[in-house]
């Protein structure tokens, strides 16, 4: 099977540079693109398709100025907005509603709502909608930075910061309408008189095509939106997305640095740096697993504790 897929890419930046005179200087940086491509996920083109999206804005400003004859400052303040998603091709509501299916998520967007996968057709591969079809990823970024200097005769102070915080919002959760698996020795693993649901005898027919048109599935992946208990076998859950949102995130780093003069040509550096500076604590992710005795509980952090380092070196 030969497809062509899709690879599209755009980019535009646009910049600002000015001189203020006494003022100092400014500079104004904008970028925004656009990047998406498409892989097959299985063999049911183009439904079958995985579908990768990244949309990415961010806006820049900085404005450098002197402090009498000595010092310099320069200060930045920025803004990211990134998004990665992972889609896939999305079907008409029409023919989710054809699929009869109950209790499942309604009014699905575009990027969760693809078709359900059909795995283990024998010859066949898998063929209809991806599996793992659907991540969705955002992070929004805040920047303020400062770098000073000062010069005093063959002397040179530095210092600054740069602060960045940002939150991440992922959601992971895919194949809301199913995926199902069908194997030729379907019919030998089930058993008879109502054992494993079967009605009849034997459920399944040796043939995993014939076990797909006469609804005999050896087992379903089901994103089930569960009120936090397992449903009933063959029902879905109602619970909906989103449901948790882990904190954001703080960090601060700083450093200072010396450089003395030795000779022209010889210069000695010391400097400080400092990691996590304030030693706020940033909390992880709450657990996930429904099933567990602590869902929703968060149980440590996301970074490590405050890093203080020094150091000197001759540069020649």
């Amino acid at each position: 099977m030969n497809e062509n897929l899709p690879t599209g890419f755009d980019q535009q930046t646009y910049k600002l540079d000015q001189d203020l005179g006494r003022w100092g200087k400014v500079f104004f940086r904008w970028t925004g693109s656009n990047y998406s491509t498409s892989s097959l996920g299985t063999l049911s083109g183009p439904i079958g398709n995985n579908n990768f999206i990244e949309q990415e804005q961010s806006i820049g400003v900085g404005w450098t100025f002197t402090l009498g004859s000595h010092a310099v400052n320069s200060f930045r303040i920025g803004r990211l907005e990134a998004k990665a998603d992972q889609c896939g091709s999305a079907v008409n509501q029409s023919v989710v509603s054809s699929f009869g299916f109950t209790g499942v998520f309604p009014n699905l967007d575009n990027c969760a709502r693809s078709a359900p996968g059909l795995i283990g057709f024998s010859n066949f591969s898998s063929v209809g909608g991806p599996v793992n079809d659907t991540t969705i990823s955002y992070v929004p970024t805040w920047e303020f930075a400062d770098d000073f200097s000062w010069v005093h005769g063959n002397q040179t102070i530095e210092t600054g910061f740069d602060i960045r915080r940002w939150l991440q919002v992922r959601n992971l959760a895919a194949d809301f309408l199913g995926t199902f698996t069908y194997a030729n020795s379907l019919i030998l693993s089930n058993g008879g008189n109502g054992v494993n649901g079967c009605a009849t005898l034997y459920c399944g027919t040796g043939n995993a095509v014939a076990d797909f048109l006469l609804g005999y599935y050896q087992n379903s992946g089901i994103f089930q939106p569960g009120p936090f208990s397992q449903p009933p076998a063959a029902y879905y859950g109602s619970t909906g997305r989103n449901i948790f949102n882990g904190p954001s995130m703080f960090d601060v780093d700083m450093n200072i640095e010396k450089v003395i003069p030795i000779t022209e040509r010889v210069h000695f550096e010391i400097r400080m740096e400092g990691f996590k500076f304030f030693n706020h604590p940033n909390f992880g992710t709450p657990n996930t697993t429904l099933t567990s005795s602590t869902p929703g509980v968060i149980s440590g952090t996301s970074i490590s504790n405050r890093e203080l380092q020094w150091g000197a070196k001759i540069i020649f």
